[in-house]
């Protein structure tokens, strides 16, 4: 091997082992390790040399000014890797960028590296340790002292397991048991100066108290003005709380936790077989964008009675109420007069709400446009010359807000932003004119056509805006570039209430991010600024918990989704045969491989230790407690590689990059 060659990289000084190489942009065979240094100690690059690390530094020191966070990943797309393994260390006090970092570690997964992305080892190496309990006292301490002190969101990057919701269900059940003392305090002194006053008069009555008849009754009006200054107190505020949950399951293990700590909650029910005896009509005006209760509930023959809107109707007139982010997303009201809001995982789809829609998405674009023409020509009766108008300029602009997008979808020349359409005022009865409509016409126009045609109309969208991606395959050693893939995306934001305190639990957002979330475009339209954005404070307590169990990676054997299902279901059964000791096993893989384990467990027996199955981004594989609970050990097959298109969504929601140049690799 010849001897090391110092190259500047896109900016970043960049070391590595021969061969000798001298322009990056021919592949190059790499022996041994690249590393990426600045900022490190010499024996953190030491370790990395010697364990095949790619080492980041934070973001300023490994990107420059005017270097493109896209650029490295593109390059190193070009190279040929030959290194058994990859570990990437990032800077966790600045996660801008990891997203970039598991696009990076896609690329190099595909050319056979077994890639892990980390903390960074300066982290690891100063961080304390604590004991659980310590660790989880702080956790509530902290909420427990946001609830009164509104304006601020208080951001926890405690990892998974650490026990946020823990702390939410302490913090809240001390706040309770405060109050409550207070209030029956207060009605025990009211108690004991009505019993004072009451042997007081008895004892007047007496012949042996008759002398001091006029001063017992001086006694008992000052009693009684007592009595009056603690009843006139105002009382103390009612403890009224709002946690936000990923799903329907997350929300109903919530409401279990809060029960454990002592007070009940209620959760928005699912809408299943179980709440909705009209669950198609319900599916259905999901399915077209159209609020379920506004369309499908109104004068359905199941309505008196419904479980749905029964247990819908407890839980917005609950104290403490648990909902998915979807439904927080559709009525941010629901988090108005709480004392504690607190959101847990990915809050992005919260707090900025993309709507997406692709080029196969003009078929549904024109239903629409059918929709609104013939609505328009409706002649009602009763209606009045205003109303009319109203609604026939509102489905004439929804019409032009259709065509206007089909253009932009048919543009494949370059990305830009779109200009914003003025709002315009929507008509009473809109929902159930646009489901007669559809059932008239006989075509849908999908959930995200309906939603992002309506918020343009509404001025709900604060940013819009026209990609155009390029993406690549792979062919033997050559890269074949696919034709452009056009889609439109608008950008809205959730508007909480600022007089709670918000509380986001959520350990892949770094507080830049939560920023950046607020943050409105400089090209908004000035109808879309929201009230002045929240500051957010890093709320992540310090420290580290120790490992309750050991964990342990089996190296030089992985399982993709393109696996064959013999090595799959050959790969569990080894580690069933590796795991004697343990008789209740979780499984999370790839939602193709579980999809078809789980219809093997009955006709298997030697599968019958599987308890738990889930799959990478599914409902119960991240923010669920029932793993630990319900399994002796977790096994995770194979990795979640993040795809491409992801990462340049949540790119785009944290206000990293809006148009990502002509081209997306």
């Amino acid at each position: 091997m010849s001897e090391p060659i110092d190259h500047q990289w896109s900016g970043v000084p960049v070391r590595f082992p021969g061969p000798d190489k001298t322009e990056l942009s021919n592949a190059a065979e790499l022996h041994d390790t690249v590393t990426l240094a600045a900022g490190y100690s010499d024996e953190i690059v030491q370790y990395a040399k010697d364990n095949f690390c790619i080492l980041f530094a934070d973001s300023d020191s490994w990107r420059p000014n005017g270097f493109d966070a896209g650029d490295l990943t593109t390059e190193l797309n070009f190279l040929i890797w030959q290194a058994p393994r990859i570990t990437v260390f990032i800077d966790s006090r600045n996660r801008k960028d990891a997203n970039n970092l598991c696009e990076l570690g896609a690329i190099l997964d595909r050319h056979g590296l077994d890639v892990e992305i980390v903390q960074s080892l300066k982290d690891a190496a100063t961080a304390s340790s604590v004991s659980t309990d310590e660790y989880r006292a702080d956790l509530a301490t902290r909420r427990y002292d946001a609830i009164g002190n509104p304006g601020v969101i208080n951001h926890d990057q405690a990892g998974t397991g650490r026990g946020k919701s823990y702390g939410d269900g302490v913090a809240l059940a001390k706040r309770i048991r405060e109050r409550t003392d207070l209030q029956n305090h207060r009605q025990s002194r009211l108690a004991r100066h009505r019993k004072r006053r009451a042997n007081l008069r008895r004892r007047a009555k007496t012949e042996k108290w008759k002398d001091d008849a006029k001063r017992i009754d001086e006694v008992c009006a000052k009693s009684q003005i007592y009595s009056k200054r603690i009843a006139g107190r105002p009382a103390p505020p009612n403890i009224r709380s709002l946690s936000v949950e990923t799903t329907h399951s997350g929300c109903a293990q919530k409401v279990a936790m809060y029960r454990d700590c002592g007070f009940e909650a209620i959760a928005f029910p699912p809408l299943d077989m179980v709440t909705c005896k009209n669950l198609g009509e319900a599916k259905a005006a999901q399915n077209n964008g159209l609020p379920v209760r506004a369309v499908a509930c109104v004068g359905c023959q199941f309505r008196k009675g419904c479980p749905y809107l029964e247990q819908s109707a407890l839980a917005e007139k609950a104290d403490h109420l648990v909902a998915t982010h979807e439904r927080i997303q559709l009525d941010p009201q629901l988090s108005d007069n709480r004392n504690l809001v607190t959101i847990h995982e990915i809050p992005a789809g919260l707090l900025r709400p993309q709507i997406k829609i692709k080029h196969r998405a003009i078929e549904n674009i024109d239903s629409l446009i059918k929709i609104a023409d013939t609505i328009r020509q409706w002649n009602r009766t009763g209606e009045t010359e205003q109303q009319e108008l109203t609604r026939t300029f509102y489905y004439w602009r929804m019409s032009e807000v259709c065509e206007m997008l089909k253009d932009n979808l048919r543009d494949t020349s370059r990305p830009g932003h779109i200009e914003i359409p003025h709002p315009v005022q929507t008509p009473a009865g809109i929902n159930r004119d646009i489901a007669d409509a559809i059932e008239l016409i006989r075509e849908s126009p999908g959930r995200e056509v309906m939603s992002l045609v309506r918020g343009l109309l509404a001025g709900n969208i604060i940013t819009l805006v026209r990609r155009v991606d390029i993406g690549v395959r792979k062919k033997g050693k050559d890269l074949i570039e696919q034709p452009p893939q056009v889609s439109v995306i608008g950008l809205k934001t959730t508007r909480l209430n600022p007089q709670a305190a918000l509380y986001i639990s959520d350990a892949t957002s770094s507080t830049e991010d939560i920023e950046a979330m607020q943050r409105v475009p400089e090209n908004a339209p000035s109808w879309t600024r929201p009230v002045n954005p929240m500051p957010v404070v890093d709320a992540t307590p310090p420290g580290k918990i120790e490992n309750q169990y050991p964990i342990v990676q089996i190296a030089g054997r992985d399982v993709y989704k393109s696996s064959s299902w013999d090595r799959f279901i050959g790969t569990i059964k080894s580690l069933l045969i590796a795991l004697p000791g343990f008789e209740r096993i979780g499984i999370i893989s790839h939602k193709v491989h579980v999809d078809r384990l789980r219809d093997e467990l009955p006709k298997d027996s030697e599968l019958s230790r599987l308890v738990e199955l889930g799959h990478f981004r599914g409902p119960d594989s991240r923010g669920s407690n029932k793993w630990n609970k319900q399994c002796d050990v977790l096994v995770v097959v194979g990795r979640p590689l993040v795809p491409p298109e992801a990462i340049r969504d949540r790119l785009m929601i944290t206000d990293i990059v809006t148009v990502h140049g002509n081209r997306f690799r």
